[in-house]
């Protein structure tokens, strides 16, 4: 394969896959190919060297590579050479008798190359004789019997090119009659192989097709534990390739529901524990608040309010959800209550939309993503003073939530440690709070995937926590009322 580029190109002149487009620009057939507007031409047999070989006659065929912007433009050539010597091994594959003999002839029916024959027809006479098949058939392909000979004509292959055969009548018609006994004996053998493999393909069938009915009823009677081997790609081979899917996702599916019963229950149970006689602490906290208040202690009265309210805000009567502006006042109870414990001072900067203040989200949301700013970011600077900004809003059909620090932040492994807790949602036990993962099947089981958690950071500038809820009043459970902050809830 010759490849003709500009010459331009640095390689256009290696010679020996590209050659320079100007060696090939003064032949006759590349100017006609040109005017023309033709995509390809066959060419007459040439010589032909590649580099460290000897020279060879090739039949070669030429196609144009056009600009497709302009298809006057001609960006380069591709040349494919085919050895002449491989021609005529073709052309004798032809001769299936002898004597015969196979030519290739162009358009004009002269003759481009033959292979060697035993054949004393002279050149003048094949050439009549093409001629005058060619009258006969035009440009369609063609049979004439002459004397003792039959002349063939193939319609044009290529370009116009046919191929002309000439063969002994006597010599075709000797085989026939060794050829019919040979067609009736190999009938007779296709015949009894095809009844055999008829008969073995059946049984071979019949008997997969039993072993999957047995699969089958070995899952109606409750065993998981079954898997059809797959043996073909046909049509048995889909049904156990489709039985084994089933079984497995039948497995997974009473594997979730299993789960998700026992993390029910144990959800259910931390709900029992946590609700354990709230009566009694809100009073046992009243009574601290008054005696407080008698000793003229007004920051132990104001810290043991605020830790009622919060802990009144976290049962809600066994809600699962509260109002937007409730969670945030959880939120911000929580962390002056951390500063007070901690003896820092991180500010909380709230932005609720007075539009959905009122809006349920589900509790204990919030908070523990502000724990892990407190903990994790804000408590651990020393050259500035800590700042939460927490902030929501209606975006369409939607309520977006972001909780923003000036923390010490966190690095992409880290990060993408925290993320992978949503396939864990364990409790975190060490402070007795919600993790991400917590949070994350929360909301999965609620909004399933109507929902969008997303967590950004960078080192020494902050993290930002951003959630995103489908906003909607006609499915919003129900809220419990909560009492304003006055003091802890009396028997």
């Amino acid at each position: 394969i010759r490849l003709y580029i500009s010459d331009s190109f640095r390689y256009s002149r290696s010679h020996y896959i590209t050659y320079p487009l100007s060696e090939i620009s003064d032949a006759d057939w590349y100017k006609q190919l040109l005017a023309e507007y033709g995509m390809r031409t066959f060419l007459p047999p040439s010589t032909f060297r590649q580099p460290l070989s000897k020279p060879q006659e090739v039949l070669s065929v030429v196609t144009l590579i056009r600009s497709r912007k302009d298809i006057n433009t001609v960006l380069g050539a591709v040349r494919v050479d085919i050895l002449k010597s491989d021609v005529l091994n073709m052309l004798r594959h032809g001769n299936y008798t002898e004597p015969s003999a196979a030519y290739l002839v162009d358009e004009n029916l002269n003759i481009i190359c033959g292979a060697d024959s035993s054949l004393t027809l002279s050149d003048e006479e094949l050439a009549a004789d093409i001629h005058e098949l060619q009258k006969e058939t035009g440009s369609f392909s063609g049979v004439q019997t002459q004397s003792e000979s039959v002349f063939g004509l193939s319609a044009p292959v290529f370009d116009g090119c046919r191929v002309f055969t000439v063969a002994s009548m006597n010599n075709l018609l000797s085989p026939v009659k060794d050829l019919r006994n040979q067609m009736i004996v190999l009938t007779i053998l296709i015949s009894v192989i095809a009844f055999i493999l008829s008969y073995v393909y059946a049984k071979y069938s019949t008997r997969r097709i039993k072993t999957l009915a047995k699969q089958v009823q070995r899952v109606e009677n409750g065993d998981l534990n079954v898997s059809c081997i797959v043996d073909s790609d046909d049509e048995i081979g889909e049904l156990q390739n489709s039985f084994n899917f089933m079984v497995r996702r039948i497995s997974v599916l009473i594997d979730e529901r299993y789960n998700l019963g026992k993390n029910l229950k144990d959800m259910e149970l931390r709900a029992l524990q946590a609700q354990i006689n709230p009566h009694f602490l809100y009073n046992t906290l009243d009574l601290i608040s008054w005696k407080a208040t008698a000793n003229g202690d007004m920051e132990t009265v104001d810290i043991v309010v605020k830790l009622a309210r919060f802990y009144r805000l976290s049962l809600s009567n066994g809600s699962d959800f509260l109002p937007l502006s409730d969670e945030a006042e959880h939120v911000r109870l929580f962390v002056e209550l951390t500063n007070l414990s901690r003896g820092r001072t991180v500010e909380l900067i709230t932005k609720i939309d007075p539009s959905i203040a009122d809006y349920p989200i589900m509790k204990l949301i919030l908070q523990p993503i502000v724990e892990n700013s407190l903990f994790h970011g804000l408590y651990e600077l020393d050259d500035r003073a800590g700042v939460i900004c927490l902030s929501a809003e209606r975006i369409g059909s939607y309520v977006q939530i972001r909780i923003q620090d000036n923390g010490i932040g966190m690095d992409k492994g880290k990060l993408a440690e925290i993320l992978a807790k949503k396939d864990k949602p364990v409790v975190n036990t060490r402070r007795g709070g919600y993790g991400i993962g917590n949070i994350l099947e929360r909301l999965h089981i609620y909004y399933d995937d109507d929902f969008m958690f997303e967590i950004d950071s960078a080192i020494l500038v902050g993290t930002t926590v951003t959630i995103r809820i489908p906003y909607s009043r006609t499915d919003s459970p129900q809220i419990h009322a909560e009492r304003p902050i006055g003091g802890a809830e009396q028997n």
